[in-house]
């Protein structure tokens, strides 16, 4: 297979087809351009490729996307020389691909576009005074140049430096024409893009470039621009100044970059070492070259620490148990318009759009905590999406005059007046009223620890600054302790005794929630272009360029107060209710009660209920075009049918269609849209106000003032343990964390087994050996792991490694280490260990001598196991399915919080406003951008500064503690007892498939009932297990509770299936490919073909994709199946596998992959 890849290597440029361009053709003589070669294709700017792999009889294909940097054009630029060197760099970049992904070749160019942006140029010319902060540190040489040559200034005040006026340009004029040759081409003033050609020119010459960005009126910040990797004898780091207003920019030479951005001296007064990627810095050099080696496998952005005197994480979202009165929910329904192509090669993969989804209705509620509102909104005509953000914005506009009107206080009755006088805690933060409020207490901690963090630094004017603070606290103390009354502002009614500081801010929120079921998948799409209508602000949250978790539009309006005019700002915020709750509304409604449906029993009578308290029937591809709204009977059953899921509906539902109709005298389809729009409507209300319930009963949050799930858990969770968390003000203990950081394991040890054993029947073949095959799941893993003693703070290194003793320390001592450690993984344990090894990541290295490298003390505590119990609880007392998976969820979130990772974040802006979009372009850190409509545009911008406010400690030692949970299981329970008779088929985090010989194994379980949940067995079970452990956090449970699995085929990691004796149910995993098509489509006998002839299955499925905001159903022929894994070293019998590095291999992964790259490089030279 590999001969036949290499003699058919296809080269980009025999694909390249010319382009000819003019400069007139693509921008007017005017103005200047950022132009970018780029291809249509979904999800980025690229040049759109084919690529393939496989040999003729089996061909794989996908589209890759390579583009170009962007780069600026004048009227005077040659086009063909741009042109040119983009061809390079995407021939470059397609063959670094190939290298790198040795099993792909390219076999067509799909489309190559241009993007282009009005560029206001960003690049220096003439002088620009420093702000004064700036200039007072007397860091920066600053020449007084009056042409626009302040680049080659900046560099000769740098490598010819003076003493007296350097900032006069008379000091340098005699070596002016030194760097004539290598700034030949390169235009004055000089862009920021041009800095790296002009370093490459030089022999002993690299550049840091620096941004002065403006933060505030009087504040700056120095953010790293480009940042090179490998110094030069002559380094020089420049400072790039920009007045926007007059559209100038400056450089100028950073004679000390510590004087720039070092906050403080050491209390010694002795200078520390800067780290010019991130901007920490070290006490010492050595820190600093050790944290080099970890900070350097990032992009350059400053790292931004808490201060250390604020470095505390608790709850103080206090108000955030104030339920939300207002919420909007809504949902759209869109018309199919299909769309008509030729019939690809169904032997090949591809994706075929086949319609294209335009909304027809939409239809909303607005729900009010104290009472009716209004009847739900429907409409269905044209410009649906426009007239939905119109009546969006008019309803904004009279919730606002709701909220702007406070209504007074009634009077107390007796009572509430008795309540008042006893009340001895506040109702809002729940301490008692004589205690110091928690903002307060805080607002005093800080303030104190800054004074002493101050003083240690001997900075006279900041310990001023923090004792005043203090004495400001003070002196309003008792007002803020003051004993209150907190009544409702929108209706009068008394709510409880409560701190006078708590009351003022516990406030109706300044946005709207508005609450669509899938939302960032679906209903986004239908109507966010209209937020380009008017210049006002608009918020993003997004996971990429067209998925966002929310996203808001800034509605400001004037009032007038007292004759004063006054500027007021409304944010609708768009929330995915499947954020929260990721179950279909289907399932969710068969989750409630009759006397939970509340807002839908208002609008339908008791009788009625029954038809709509369901998730109704729709012909939702049959409904392809505007005429048939307009037809006056249902569709028949079979145009019901769903291409997505594969399915029709059932007759019973096909029925309680027709009597919907038939009840409420529908006359025609457009009719039932509504109606079935408005269900759906009311149904999500019921739902997630129910969830509200739950949420403020159980937490004492309302979960609308978050976004997700995850960070409605961990508030939650702080607000239950009351704990406090030392945030990291150490950049070397973050980037420890950040590179222990190891996901669960998950492969697939042995591909193939078959059962047999005596409670198989008929097919147990008693003269071979007994043969069981057991699928075990530990638990709630990480509910366990969160139940044990965790980091709280305290974090600092240890200096003494020598006589560590790291056996001698409790797993419950109040002080926790992390080590970090060369291992010596010797080739005796390399057979013992195969199926499951230790350390994953790492290679097999008998050379290796074992050593203690750093090592981190901090205090711990079992301070999360009080939230994780009491979910446990509620999820064993649970009604319904739904319940038993959201106190799941509520545990599991608070670890999904902990493992954010905030590198990962993308800063992606969505701009209406043509002022804002050229301010944007034109800065620095500008990446690329999307047009969406002619009035909204996605803007990506690189990210200057990183903010680290997680304590990502706790992920790490959850997913270490799992871990050993894991590993012990196997090693010191299951391989104790079964030695060289067990094997691991296959693991994924949690849970193993395990291959055991041995006469009975659940006699063996009855003997170590300790290690086991028994408790789904049912009751009267053949084994005559007892039922124990039910729910226990770590314990095992047997996954198929009794049932036997007869045979196993497994792949690779998530592709694997097993049999179940007298079932015709087969467990199938495939990731990547729909659930129902896993079912309907793929069988055992699929798996075993491919694993024994090698040949991929290919399988069609139906989904939704967007491109630009507009949603398509796509059409998709997907390798469901394949026998690749690179997980694995696979041996000649292609069923036995091997851990990459077992000394049987001969070869490690990494240079069996570059001897398949340099096979390929070879051959490109041949060619």
């Amino acid at each position: 297979m590999w001969k036949n890849f290499v003699q058919h290597v296809i080269k980009v440029e025999d694909r390249f087809w010319k382009v000819d361009l003019t400069i007139d053709d693509v921008m007017d003589n005017d103005n200047l351009h950022v132009m970018t070669i780029t291809g249509d294709t979904s999800d980025s700017d690229d040049l759109g490729c084919e690529t393939l792999k496989g040999s003729e009889e089996n061909i794989e294909y996908k589209e890759c996307n390579f583009k170009t940097k962007n780069e600026i054009l004048t009227k005077n630029s040659n086009l063909n020389d741009f042109y040119t060197n983009a061809k390079i760099k995407i021939v470059n970049e397609v063959e670094d691909f190939v290298m790198k992904n040795s099993q792909w070749r390219l076999d067509q160019i799909l489309s190559l576009g241009i993007n282009i942006n009005k560029y206001v140029p960003f690049k220096g010319s003439s002088y620009i005074p420093l702000p004064e902060n700036i200039q007072n540190k007397h860091a920066i040489i600053n020449v007084k140049n009056e042409d626009d040559k302040c680049f080659l200034w900046a560099i000769l005040s740098a490598l010819h430096p003076c003493e007296k006026d350097p900032q006069r340009v008379t000091k340098y004029k005699k070596w002016k024409n030194d760097f004539d040759k290598e700034l030949k081409g390169i235009e004055f003033p000089v862009k920021t893009t041009d800095v790296p050609k002009f370093v490459k020119r030089t022999k002993d010459i690299s550049i840091n470039i620096y941004y002065l960005e403006k933060k505030g009126n009087n504040t700056h910040i120095i953010v790293p621009l480009e940042i090179t990797k490998i110094e030069k004898t002559n380094h020089i780091d420049l400072m790039y100044l920009r007045e926007d207003n007059e559209n100038k920019g400056h450089y100028c030479w950073i004679k000390d970059l510590w004087k720039l951005v070092g906050s403080q001296m050491t209390k010694d007064g002795h200078r520390r070492f800067l780290c010019k990627m991130c901007l920490n810095s070290f006490d010492t050099e050595n820190k600093l070259n050790d944290h080099k080696h970890y900070c350097g496998n990032n992009k350059a952005a400053k790292i931004v620490l808490p201060e250390p005197y604020n470095k505390t994480l608790e709850f103080e979202k206090y108000n955030n148990s104030l339920r939300i009165p207002f919420v909007i929910y809504f949902d759209f329904e869109s018309t199919l318009q299909p769309i008509y192509s030729c019939q690809p090669n169904d032997k090949e993969s591809f994706t075929k759009c086949y319609q294209k989804h335009i909304p027809n209705n939409f239809c909303y509620y607005i729900k009010y905590s104290n009472g009716d509102y209004k009847p739900p909104v429907e409409y269905s005509g044209p410009n649906v999406a426009k007239e939905f953000f119109n009546c969006i914005q008019n309803e904004e506009i009279a919730i606002s005059e709701i909220y702007d009107e406070i209504v007074p206080m009634e009077t107390l009755n007796a009572e509430q007046l008795n309540n008042y006088n006893k009340s001895v805690k506040c109702h809002i933060c729940e301490r008692f009223l004589s205690e110091l409020p928690p903002r307060l207490e805080k607002k005093l901690k800080i303030y104190v620890a800054a004074i002493e963090y101050y003083k240690q630094l001997n900075d006279d004017d900041n310990m001023c600054l923090y004792k005043s603070k203090i004495e400001e606290a003070i002196k309003y103390k008792k007002l803020n302790m003051r004993k209150v009354c907190d009544h409702d502002h929108l209706t009068g009614e008394y709510r409880g005794a409560a701190h006078s500081i708590c009351n003022l801010t516990y406030k109706n929120p300044t946005f709207i929630p508005i609450v669509c079921h899938n939302l960032s998948g679906y209903d986004a799409h239908l109507f966010i272009k209209q937020f380009g209508n008017d210049n006002n602000d608009i918020k993003l949250i997004p996971n990429n360029e067209e998925k966002y978790i929310s996203f808001s539009k800034i509605i400001e309006r004037t009032k007038y107060i007292k004759g004063e005019e006054i500027k007021l700002k409304t944010e609708l915020r768009f929330i995915d209710s499947f954020k929260f709750l990721s179950s279909s509304l289907d399932k969710l409604t068969n989750n409630l009660e009759k006397h939970q449906f509340k807002d839908l029993s208002k609008y339908f009578s008791e009788e009625h209920l029954n038809l709509v308290t369901r998730k109704l029937a729709y012909p939702y591809e049959y409904m392809d075009c505007e005429e048939k709204f307009n037809e006056t009977c249902l569709p028949p059953r079979e145009k019901f049918y769903s291409s997505l899921t594969g399915k029709n509906i059932t007759i019973e539902e096909y029925e309680n269609s027709q009597k919907i109709w038939e009840v409420f005298k529908i006359q025609n389809l457009r009719e039932f849209t509504s109606l079935y729009n408005k269900i759906d409507v009311l149904l999500l209300t019921d739902i997630m106000e129910n969830f509200r319930d739950i949420s403020l009963k159980k937490y004492k949050l309302d979960p609308l003032w978050y976004y997700t799930t995850p960070g409605f858990a961990w508030d939650s969770m702080l607000r239950m343990t009351k704990v406090k968390l030392d945030l990291l003000t150490d950049i070397d203990q973050i980037l420890m964390f950040e590179s222990g950081i190891r996901g669960g394991l998950s492969q697939c040890s042995q591909r193939y087994s078959k059962a047999n054993n005596k409670y198989m029947g008929d097919k147990f073949k008693k003269k071979e050996e007994s043969i069981f095959l057991q699928y075990l799941d530990a638990n709630n893993l990480y509910g366990w792991a969160m139940s044990k003693y965790l980091p709280t703070g305290d974090f600092k290194w240890v200096n003494n490694l020598n006589n560590f003793d790291v056996m001698g320390i409790s797993d419950e001592s109040p002080k926790g280490y992390i080590l970090e450690v060369d291992l010596s993984y010797s080739k005796e344990l390399h057979d013992l260990h195969s199926d499951f090894p230790l350390a994953p990541e790492k290679h097999f290295d008998d050379e290796q001598l074992p050593k203690l490298l750093t090592m981190l003390e901090f205090s711990q505590s079992p301070w999360l196991k009080v939230y994780i119990d009491f979910n446990t609880d509620l999820r064993s007392k649970a009604k319904n399915e739904f319940e038993k998976d959201y106190f799941k969820l509520m545990n599991n979130s608070v670890y999904g919080r902990t493992m954010m990772n905030v590198r990962n974040h993308v800063d992606i802006k969505l701009c209406s406003n043509e002022a804002k979009l050229e301010k944007l372009i034109v800065k620095p850190n500008f990446d690329k951008r999307t047009i969406f409509t002619e009035n909204l545009v996605a803007i990506h911008m690189k990210r200057t500064e990183i903010f680290f406010k997680q304590p990502i400690y706790i992920g790490m030692c959850i997913l270490d503690l799992s871990k050993s949970l894991m590993y012990d299981f196997y090693y010191n329970t299951i391989k104790k007892k079964y030695g060289n008779r067990v094997r691991l088929l296959y693991t994924d985090t949690d849970s193993l498939i395990l291959e055991i010989k041995t006469d009975d194994f659940y006699q063996d379980i009855k003997i170590n009932l300790d290690h086991f949940d028994t408790s789904d067995y049912p009751k009267d079970n053949i084994y005559d297990l007892p039922l124990v452990n039910k729910k226990v956090l770590g314990k095992f449970k047997d996954e198929l509770n009794g049932k036997i699995m007869t045979e196993f085929i497994g792949l690779r990691s998530k592709l694997y299936s097993h049999r179940i004796l007298d079932s015709e149910k087969e467990i199938k995993k495939s990731k990547g490919v729909k659930k129902n098509v896993v079912e309907n489509k793929i069988c055992f006998d699929d798996f075993k073909n491919c694993l024994l002839t090698k040949k991929p299955k290919y399988v069609r499925q139906n989904l939704f994709r967007t491109k630009k905001h507009d949603i398509f159903t796509v059409e998709q022929n997907k390798k469901a199946l394949s026998v690749y894994d690179d997980k694995r070293f696979i041996l000649n019998n292609g069923i036995d596998t091997l851990a990459w590095g077992h000394y049987k291999t001969n070869i490690d992964r990494n240079d069996f992959v570059n001897h398949l790259n340099t096979l390929i490089r070879n051959q490109n030279k041949k060619d």
